[in-house]
């Protein structure tokens, strides 16, 4: 019969009888035709099968009698569909390779084939309504919605078997769940050892499977070889221009609460107060986006504390041992990463720290930690581990280029369960320092955190090492990681890692945060491509991912914001084939920044560097010497004069005052002489001049005579000229010689 358009059915009053099926939705697509026979179908009977043999039909891109009819059908391309009704070839067959290759049987029971038809159609509705709902509610982007449409288009040719047991018979087209990760069976089998049988392969990802793994055309095992790819028509990737790569910034509500507090107001006279912690957490990838990210972020808001376990481009103080002690923060000593607590004596140590970052000093070792040039502080801190067999420690302040003392404080460490502790000096910001810690007994530093603090700021933390796993990091102190998210006001934790057991580390990593430390944000960074295995990269990112999402963290996905590996050899932002080289790490830190929009939301007082022809000021400060960031101490250059001359400005606290370049020869400068004088010279203070304070001092080139008690035969009998002097009206003539 002739299509005659779309047409409207309302019979909402009428009840199905035997063998009817009502459709009662209104101008209803054919998706929700399907849907509504589907529910209806489930306890129809004959009519049920009669339908469902047809609907099965309609639903390949092949239908036919026979298989080798099936064969003889012309045009039919790699991942279309075709069906066998009758004979021993009877089943559903996909195109592989340029052949038919069967995938799944028909049942031979027709009441079976209805239940099976209603329960994968009820499957489809089921992620198909899923699907809708989360794009309606906006908490799922585009990619993971197409992801679904993907799964409800394939759903009437598998069989979900449940979670995957070892010694179970698998067939091509069985799907499993393994550690959260859904698979499908692609070489029938007996379930073995899991690992071994992904390896072969006899299981390839399948729901759920990253935008990445669709995209990808880097092996068979990829893209088109993931289910329903080329169902599609064209690649998921290309439907996702303007998908952001950050999901879940909606969780970082500790984070942003934390910058609201440190600064309330948006009036230039708002103040900010207190620290933000900013850490990262995982193996020697870690900091690589926290680095970029934090070096941005300073020039919004001030780094509050240089300290010890800095690193990549944000400044630290030095710190030197002598006597005896073990530095588990040696970049040198191995890990064992078979064992948490890195192996033992001479491996790294995580007892205390999940970046085993601390030293041990013996009875009289002595901690030097020298600020260098740097000052500009509120206090200086040094961290201790205090616990059971613990000693004391005595800590100097002294200055860092005359050694003088200014104060000794000493702490007992022992106490009957692990901690944190610390011994913290009030500072002058215009003092360089550097701090002694002298042990006696055990004493344990927490360098990373040792260093010179001002009084508001963000606080970079390193929770971090290179060469660990996740279980290395997970083995430290709880009890020590929560003092120090404390201290430090820590609401933002940079996650990343190229875990080994990523299926077991990743989930326990989750539960530590979530049940043992302090609220904070998690932002998880997937890693970015490397030279290994791309599907074995993509199943880690998956777990990342996924682990993200339910314990509700933000991901940004680094994989897929570089595209893959062969793009970073392309762009030259790799070149060990594991660590991408600063540039891809800045890009993405980038690419956060403009996700979250952090400079320029808050009303933090902003210091950059500016250039523009003109800028318009209430008042110029000016940084003391040796500080970065941008509060006190400062200097008050310039300001309005105010009053009644408001069209001029007053200039203070001025030393020197150059008419030229201050390394040229005579040049001349204005400068305080003492504490009441004014100094007119030139550049050494010795050329042509003038001296006006308690004493008035003429200068010609070099020669100088001063008013003294001596008498006139002190001086030389012929007169070589005479300066004029107008004192109060008078005028004076005084000769030189």
């Amino acid at each position: 019969m002739a299509d005659a358009g779309v047409r409207s059915t309302n019979l909402t009053n009428r009840t199905a009888l035997a063998d009817e099926v009502l459709v009662n939705r209104s101008n209803s697509t054919g998706l929700q035709t399907i849907q509504d026979l589907a529910t209806q179908l489930a306890g129809s009977g004959s009519l049920a099968s009669a339908i469902n043999a047809l609907a099965l039909a309609a639903s390949a891109d092949y239908t036919r009698i026979s298989l080798s009819a099936l064969n003889a059908a012309a045009g039919a391309t790699n991942g279309q569909t075709g069906i066998v009704l009758v004979g021993n070839d009877r089943g559903i067959y996909e195109r592989q390779a340029g052949a038919w290759v069967k995938v799944a049987g028909l049942p031979s029971d027709t009441g079976q084939a209805a239940a099976e038809a209603a329960a994968a159609l009820a499957d489809a509705d089921r992620i198909v309504a899923q699907a809708a709902a989360s794009e309606a509610l906006g908490h799922r982007t585009a990619a993971e919605a197409t992801e679904d449409r993907i799964e409800a288009s394939t759903a009437m040719i598998t069989n979900y078997r449940g979670a995957w047991a070892t010694g179970t018979a698998y067939a091509v087209r069985d799907t499993v769940m393994q550690l959260g990760v859904q698979y499908i069976c692609t070489v029938a089998h007996v379930g073995g050892t899991f690992a071994t049988d992904l390896a072969a392969p006899k299981w390839q990802l399948y729901q759920g499977a990253t935008v990445a793994d669709l995209a990808s055309q880097a092996s068979a095992a990829l893209g088109a070889g993931m289910v329903g790819y080329g169902r599609q028509g064209t690649t998921v990737a290309s439907r996702l221009d303007g998908v952001s790569l950050l999901e879940g910034k909606h969780n970082l509500r500790d984070f942003y609460k934390a910058l609201y507090n440190y600064n309330s107001g948006f009036a230039p006279a708002a103040n900010p107060s207190g620290f933000i912690g900013i850490g990262y957490y995982g193996d020697s990838v870690s900091p690589h986006v926290w680095s970029p990210f934090l070096l941005q972020m300073f020039t919004a808001i001030q780094q509050g504390a240089v300290i010890g376990g800095t690193t990549i481009n944000v400044i630290g103080p030095s710190q030197t041992l002598a006597g005896t002690y073990f530095n588990s923060g040696l970049g040198s000593l191995p890990i064992d990463q078979s064992r948490n607590d890195g192996g033992g004596a001479g491996y790294v140590d995580f007892t205390y720290l999940p970046s085993g970052g601390h030293v041990e000093l013996s009875d009289a070792a002595t901690l030097t930690v020298d600020m260098g040039q740097i000052n500009g502080f509120a206090t200086m801190r040094m961290y201790f581990a205090k616990g059971p067999g613990m000693g004391s420690v005595s800590v100097e302040l002294r200055n860092r280029d005359t050694n003088a003392l200014y104060e000794t404080q000493t702490v007992n460490l022992s106490d009957t369960a692990l901690g944190g502790t610390k011994v913290q000096f009030t500072a002058d910001p215009t003092i360089k320092y550097k701090m002694v810690a002298t042990a006696t007994g055990k004493v344990i530093s927490l360098s990373p955190f040792n260093g010179g603090y001002r009084s508001y700021g963000i606080v970079p933390l390193t929770f971090g090492r290179g060469g660990s796993t996740l279980a290395n990091n997970g083995y430290s102190s709880n009890a020590i990681l929560t003092y120090l998210m404390n201290e430090f006001n820590c609401k933002l934790m940079f996650v990343q890692a190229k875990e080994e057991n990523a299926a077991v580390s990743i989930p326990a990593m989750f539960t530590r945060f979530s049940t043992n430390l302090p609220a904070c944000s998690l932002l998880v960074i997937g890693s970015l491509p490397d030279a290994t295995s791309e599907a074995s990269q993509l199943a880690i990112q998956k777990i990342w991912r996924d682990s993200a999402t339910a314990n509700s963290a933000a991901f940004l996905d680094g994989y897929r914001a570089c595209r893959n590996y062969a793009e970073l050899v392309r762009l030259g932002w790799i070149n060990d084939g594991t660590h991408p080289l600063d540039p891809a790490n800045r890009f993405l830190a980038q690419l956060l920044h403009d996700e979250l929009g952090i400079l320029n939301t808050f009303g933090t007082r902003v210091h950059r560097d500016v250039d523009a022809t003109s800028v318009k000021a209430i008042q110029f400060k000016i940084a003391g010497p040796g500080y970065q960031g941008g509060s006190a101490p400062t200097i008050d250059f310039v300001k309005a004069y105010g009053g009644g001359d408001a069209a001029r400005v007053t200039i203070q606290f001025v030393r020197d005052l150059w008419f030229g370049d201050p390394t040229a020869a005579n040049v001349m400068k204005l400068s305080q002489y003492g504490n009441f004088g004014l100094d007119i010279s030139d550049k050494d203070g010795t050329g042509m001049g003038l001296r006006l304070g308690s004493i008035i001092e003429l200068r010609n080139q070099g020669t100088a005579t001063t008013a003294s008690a001596g008498g006139v035969s002190a001086l030389p009998t012929t007169v070589s000229g005479y300066i004029t002097v107008g004192i109060n009206g008078t005028t004076r003539r005084i000769p030189f010689f």
